[in-house]
């Protein structure tokens, strides 16, 4: 225990002289800040009235912009619309097809029953008149 205490009354006695030794001294009179401006690579001298009035004609502004994307969905509605109904069209051929298809095969299964009928009594027909 008193090893340990003699360590901290160690540390607290260091840090005590290193504080001040390390922290700002006083101030005695004002400092003097020097600041190079940055170097302009463009100067501009257009008078504030033309700053804002001119403006770049290289591409569409916002109100065309705005016009092109509304049209744009108008024309990408209508085309959801129609693609929509061509959708519903196919599903109802879809269906129609499916329902002739079950019909078709229910049919085949029929005509294959009667034809190995048919088979059959025609192989004993030929067993009787060969006997």
């Amino acid at each position: 225990m008193k090893m340990k205490a003699k360590k901290t009354i160690l540390y607290l006695t260091l840090s005590a002289l290193i504080f001040p030794l390390a922290g700002c001294s006083a101030l005695e009179g004002p400092i003097e800040v020097i600041l190079e401006p940055r170097p302009v690579e463009q100067p501009y001298n257009a008078p504030a009235s033309n700053r804002f009035q001119q403006t770049s004609l290289k591409g569409p502004t916002a109100i065309e912009g705005a016009i092109e994307l509304a049209k744009e969905h108008v024309r990408l509605t209508e085309e959801m619309a129609a693609m929509r109904q061509k959708n519903q069209n196919l599903i109802a051929g879809n269906t129609t097809l499916k329902n002739h298809l079950t019909e078709s095969e229910s049919q085949l299964q029929q005509t294959q029953k009667e034809l190995t009928q048919a088979n059959e009594l025609l192989r004993e027909m030929v067993i009787e008149l060969n006997n």
